[in-house]
């Protein structure tokens, strides 16, 4: 061979090298999110039409909340929902978390028995979410995935730094509104509602109204 055709292999050898690079560079500075949710799209997850969005509604909130909170928040969670029922929202997403989540969650399911045409989606954000929690909590966790009309999982992989800001974004960008309780502005709670702003949704905090209650 040549001089001159190992000079054009090894031009070509280097930029195949230099493509991959870039590729790989590429999807290092979009992030993780951008390859799930690609990976769910080949897989076939259902894209939401913005027509659609206006009848789903999300739900975001601490998981730590104080017991003497629970009566006035889920009386709150209960009216929101029913009001929001009124109005034709029939889907309601929560990512399958302690605390709110799980209060929302239940919520849905008592309002599903009067209302069997709402449906309860889980959008989870890793296959192993309770794996340190209490046994009790596993309990209520699994007694609301058995409930549920649908449960997706945003990561098919175990437990991964990001996986929880990966799916407070699939929340957001597969509904219209979000209910949130939210009392404390440097939260991943916080994060997801100043998305949901961003995105242009409807923002309900029941944290306020608490307050406006209590006032």
């Amino acid at each position: 061979m040549s001089h001159l055709h190992v000079q054009h292999y090894s031009l070509q050898i280097f930029h195949i090298g230099k493509l991959l690079c870039c590729v790989f560079i590429d999807v290092q500075l979009k992030g993780l999110y951008n390859f799930i949710i690609t990976t769910y799209e080949v897989q076939g997850l259902p894209s939401i039409e913005p027509q659609e969005k206006a009848y789903i509604t999300a739900f975001t909130g601490h998981r730590t909340i104080a017991k003497n909170k629970f009566p006035l928040l889920t009386n709150a969670l209960h009216k929101t929902i029913n009001t929001l029922i009124g109005k034709g929202v029939t889907t309601y997403i929560t990512g399958g978390a302690l605390g709110f989540d799980t209060l929302a969650a239940t919520a849905v399911l008592q309002a599903r028995k009067v209302n069997p045409g709402i449906r309860l989606l889980l959008a989870l954000p890793c296959t192993d979410q309770d794996a340190a929690w209490h046994e009790n909590d596993k309990n209520t966790y699994r007694h609301i995935l058995a409930n549920a009309d649908e449960t997706i999982y945003v990561s098919n992989r175990p437990h991964f730094k990001g996986c929880m800001e990966l799916r407070n974004r699939y929340l957001i960008e597969h509904s219209g509104s979000l209910i949130a309780y939210m009392t404390r502005k440097r939260s991943g709670s916080a994060q997801t509602v100043r998305l949901a702003h961003e995105k242009g949704l409807t923002v309900i905090n029941l944290a306020e109204m608490e307050a406006d209650t209590v006032r």
